[in-house]
């Protein structure tokens, strides 16, 4: 689910720059999704489980959209 994310994320910016900021939940950790955030050129930035009350603007902005769209799913 999370390649066709970043695949939905790469149409949306068309070929502008991004960098994608994430806790460090293995699944965004795997070699394939790794890879396919450097296919699109995006630079990722992981965050780690301590600081993700600090960062909750992320969460609530980014994760629950992307949740809600998944639950949809």
């Amino acid at each position: 689910m999370i390649i066709k994310y970043i695949n939905y994320i790469k149409n949306l910016i068309n070929n502008g720059l991004a960098i994608i900021v994430y806790n460090s939940f293995k699944g965004y950790l795997k070699e394939s999704v790794k890879k396919k955030f450097w296919d699109y050129s995006f630079d990722l930035a992981v965050i780690s489980d301590d600081l993700t009350s600090i960062y909750q603007l992320l969460d609530v902005t980014i994760n629950k959209p992307f949740k809600d769209n998944l639950y949809k799913k």
